[in-house]
């Protein structure tokens, strides 16, 4: 049982000096690609402003979108409210309008047409004289 343990902590000895040798190698080379990179600013500060953009576009046209759902939406409940109510809505006031000044229209015309009768039509001195009592 000793022989066992020994050689169980003499492998994880051995494993723990190979990690530590793999990591030094690992950071060796992510160091020597590094510096080899180029870093150019002017370009990334371009890219980060096109996407902002983008994005801001984006953020535009769906409250856009938003406030076009909201005003059909605010229209549509109102009709239901006035529906509930009894109440006329905006196009039958708009057709009753229009009903109004048609009848108006027709009733200056029969106004002209019994004026003109009137004037044709000469009173008899028989429908001038009233009976008294």
């Amino acid at each position: 049982m000793a022989d066992a343990s020994w050689d169980l902590g003499a492998t994880v000895a051995r494993a723990r000096r190979e990690g530590g040798r793999m990591i030094e190698r690992m950071a060796h080379d992510v160091g020597a690609v590094v510096p080899r990179l180029p870093l150019d600013l002017d370009a990334w500060q371009r890219d980060v402003r096109l996407l902002a953009d983008r994005a801001l576009r984006d953020l535009e046209v769906r409250a856009a979108n938003l406030v076009d759902a909201f005003e059909r939406r605010i229209e549509t409940t109102s009709e239901m409210v006035l529906r509930r109510f009894s109440a006329a809505t905006q196009s039958e006031i708009d057709f009753l309008g229009r009903r109004i000044a048609t009848l108006e229209k027709r009733l200056r015309s029969l106004e002209k047409s019994v004026r003109t009768r009137s004037r044709t039509t000469t009173t008899t001195p028989q429908q001038q004289t009233t009976t008294t009592p």
